[in-house]
């Protein structure tokens, strides 16, 4: 039986292709360039599946347009299955 540890683990791997399997979305603020340069395949997911968020005064904020205005607003990525 082997004991997975935070040094065997990259979490960061767990947590995107588990949303990638479950055509889900990531709230985060990183960009996971690590994971990126490891996997060229990812980046359509992450340029459009990872949502950032601000946290002020500890208030939890996503803006409508997460992406930038020219892409989908926060209720469309949020739409499963998308339009």
């Amino acid at each position: 039986m082997s004991t997975l540890t935070t040094a065997s683990v990259n979490f960061c791997s767990i947590i995107i292709q588990m949303a990638m399997g479950l055509d889900g979305v990531v709230i985060s603020n990183d960009r996971y360039r690590d994971f990126l340069a490891r996997n060229p395949d990812a980046k359509d997911f992450l340029m459009n599946q990872v949502i950032p968020y601000n946290l002020s005064e500890g208030i939890f904020a996503i803006s409508d347009y997460p992406l930038g205005t020219n892409h989908k607003s926060l209720d469309e990525i949020l739409t499963f299955p998308p339009p």
